[in-house]
């Protein structure tokens, strides 16, 4: 028996399981657009089942494949929760690994969907959280290529059979909220598209014993054409403004009352009224902060300025790393961003930014509770955030470090007279040199500004020009409008 690992086979599986009969398209609503209305105008939900137009063809696989994994695992948690029983759910485990066990291809140590499971993980356990094990196989397969079942009904009772063959095995189920994750993805910026977008310069010319005291991170953006892909830039920021602006539990809501096709335009809505009236460079400076902390440190986002625009606060966002990412011991990072068309600039203004945070800790963070930190911060160790925001005196003297966002003008364009590869090549050694000039500046600046016992981590991102190149990137994401 041939039976496949895809789409159509995990679809089939799932429809069989529901002790309630819905329509192909019901159940491709909660699978795929998890409870809200097919995206795609052109295509009929049904060729996507059967394989005839591929998923990557598809608006719909957006949902699945931007959409964080605790998102998805929410939805099928509510979706899911009554048209399929306890005893099904088992067997749809049991088929489900049953199907893994029969595919040699996949090796033991495979990833399946999310950082949750692995293929040997899946076949060794015993105790699983459904919605968990049907979001990460959902992951999986909805970007594996669906073969074209012309053979679509032969191929549907072969399912059938291979399901109702299999033995239930004796699984043990645990409710979503009494599950521990083993590794939380902190990130909620698309990290993939991320690393697609920007590259992190490794230089061996930066000084050891900077490295030691601090971490310095320097990226450059792609370069298309000999022009830095500021096209790229906006579409990036665009996918990802909703969790810049919004808190997790905003985001879920869409997802759960079916409204998520208005996410990004609300958010950008949202977006523009919070910032209206502001510098377009300044916008810049903290939204890129943002996106540096999530992926280029993986340290996800308390808060930021912009949702809270009636508070006066000195940081342009409060920050959580996790204990073993950097250090052991859990860090709180304050948010500083500039952009200036000199680096040196940047720097000495960002530093300035700094201080101020650093003799304002008390004031920046009196209007947070507990409550509010839920509704924003869905993570784990939330009580050491509790405890260390609100509860300690000396607030954080040890565990507070800055993060600190630097863009500046390169001035460097290609005239025609290297290749692409040889002006990238240029361009890579202009920024290092920049740095590493840099580098006593940035000393001088720690210790005059009182701030050497404070951790710092540095991004820095060359533009080409950048008033133009902000002001081209801010308006287009955002519909060209002026509010900033």
């Amino acid at each position: 028996m041939n039976i496949q690992i895809d789409f159509l086979t995990i679809f089939m599986l799932v429809k069989f399981s529901l002790v309630n009969d819905i329509s192909d398209n019901d159940l491709y609503k909660k699978l795929i657009c998890l409870g809200g209305e097919n995206l795609d105008s052109e295509n009929d939900p049904h060729r996507h089942i059967t394989g005839e137009t591929q998923f990557d063809k598809s608006n719909n696989v957006k949902i699945i494949t931007d959409a964080k994994i605790e998102t998805i695992i929410n939805s099928y948690d509510f979706l899911f929760a009554n048209i399929i029983d306890v005893d099904t759910k088992k067997k749809l485990i049991s088929a489900i690994k049953s199907l893994l066990a029969t595919h040699n291809e996949i090796s033991p140590e495979e990833t399946i969907g999310s950082n949750y499971f692995t293929k040997q993980s899946i076949l060794t356990m015993d105790s699983f959280c459904f919605p968990i094990l049907l979001a990460s196989i959902i992951k999986y397969v909805v970007v594996r290529k669906n073969k074209h079942r012309y053979d679509f009904k032969t191929y549907r009772e072969e399912i059938k059979k291979f399901y109702d063959e299999v033995t239930t095995e004796n699984l043990k189920l645990l409710p979503l909220e009494a599950t521990t994750v083993n590794e939380k993805d902190t990130s909620k910026v698309n990290k993939s598209a991320f690393d697609k977008l920007f590259k992190e310069i490794k230089s061996d010319k930066l000084p050891n014993e900077f490295k030691n005291n601090s971490d310095i991170k320097i990226y450059m953006l792609n370069i298309r054409n000999s022009k830095f892909d500021l096209g790229n830039l906006h579409t990036f920021i665009r996918d990802n403004i909703e969790h810049y602006v919004m808190s997790f539990l905003e985001e879920k809501a869409y997802y759960d009352e079916g409204t998520a096709k208005h996410l990004i335009d609300d958010a950008i809505n949202k977006f523009l009224d919070n910032t209206k009236g502001q510098n377009f460079i300044d916008v810049y400076s903290k939204l890129m902060l943002y996106i540096f902390m999530e992926c280029g440190l993986g340290a996800p986002k308390l808060f930021n300025a912009i949702e809270i625009p009636e508070k006066n606060i000195a940081s342009d966002g409060v920050y959580y790393l996790k204990g073993g990412t950097i250090s052991d011991k859990p860090m709180l990072v304050l948010g500083a961003s500039n952009t200036f068309p000199s680096l040196e600039k940047a720097l000495e203004n960002s530093l300035i930014q700094a201080e101020l945070i650093a003799k304002n800790q008390d004031d920046l963070i009196s209007f947070i509770s507990p409550s509010f930190l839920k509704l924003r911060f869905d993570q784990d160790n939330l009580s050491f955030i509790v405890d260390k925001l609100i509860k300690a005196e000396g607030l954080l003297e040890n565990e507070a470090s800055f993060g600190i966002f630097l863009s500046y003008s390169l001035n460097e364009t290609n005239d025609g007279s290297m290749t692409q590869q040889d002006f990238i090549n240029h361009i890579k050694e202009k920024m290092e040199q920049d740095i590493t000039n840099a580098i006593p500046l940035i000393y001088e600046k720690i210790k005059s500004h009182n701030l050497q016992n404070y951790s710092f981590f540095v991004f820095v991102l060359p533009l080409t020009e950048v008033n133009s190149d902000v002001s081209y990137v801010i308006k287009k994401f955002s519909r060209g409008e002026t509010n900033v």
